[in-house]
């Protein structure tokens, strides 16, 4: 589990979030929305331990980090926490197997023929298993995202944080990743997605947060959110959503 207790974090001397708290479960998918700055890709990298907070403190399990912690607890989070960027951040003069391996072999010490065939395994499940020998510009934007989420889940996290990977994608290949996040979901990982897709979350996330204004405005079931925002903030940024603002 993820327990996210009352963080905060600035940049600059200014507040980006304050009091933050939320919980991810396995076989959850949560959903963080919110307008454009308001701080969700930073949320994930405090959570990821990639960026230090002010205030408050994650527990993954039974890792603990604290506010302003410099010690190794982020790299321990990171095996169990993976993280999925929006620009994907895939080295170029890689090849897609290269880029996927390059975690367990030197990270988690596998050898390297166990690297491959794991990453085989899910290069079918993902539909990229012939793409495998290609550089990341050889590949489409639906490839790519695809390579980046095999890097990810190869590490055997408990959870992954995706920050917005299906917004540079037209509908059908989005509708490809999501169907792969959902069936991360029934195997057990536990999922944290932010995204602007407000009908993917509202059909398939757990619980949902709705970030603005430094705080959770908001938070609850998909129903009791997205359906019937209470505040006029959750409600302008829907109809925002809606209309393609």
């Amino acid at each position: 589990m993820i327990k996210v207790q009352n963080i905060g974090k600035q940049f600059g001397g200014k507040w980006i979030f304050r009091n933050l708290t939320m919980i991810a479960k396995p076989k959850e998918l949560i959903g963080i929305v919110g307008p454009s700055g308001c701080g969700k890709t930073t949320l994930l990298k405090c959570i990821n331990g990639l960026l230090r907070f002010e205030e408050g403190m994650v527990t993954v399990g039974d890792l603990r980090l604290m506010a302003g912690s410099k010690n190794h607890t982020p790299v321990a989070i990171r095996q169990r926490v993976g993280m999925v960027f929006q620009h994907l951040n895939l080295w170029p003069y890689k090849t897609a197997l290269e880029n996927i391996i390059e975690g367990p072999v030197y990270v988690r010490r596998w050898s390297k023929k166990q690297a491959i065939e794991n990453a085989i395994l899910w290069a079918e499940r993902l539909k990229i298993k012939d793409q495998l020998g290609k550089y990341p510009q050889m590949l489409s934007g639906g490839q790519r995202q695809r390579v980046a989420i095999a890097r990810a889940v190869l590490m055997e996290p408990e959870f992954l944080l995706l920050d917005e990977i299906t917004s540079a994608l037209d509908p059908v290949l989005a509708g490809e990743i999501v169907d792969c996040m959902v069936e991360l979901k029934e195997q057990g990982m536990g999922i944290v997605f932010v995204s602007h897709q407000i009908n993917f979350i509202r059909r398939n996330a757990d619980r949902v947060y709705f970030l603005q204004g430094e705080q959770f405005m908001e938070s609850g079931t998909p129903k009791e959110v997205l359906a019937e925002p209470k505040t006029p903030e959750l409600r302008s940024f829907i109809e925002s959503i809606r209309h393609g603002w």
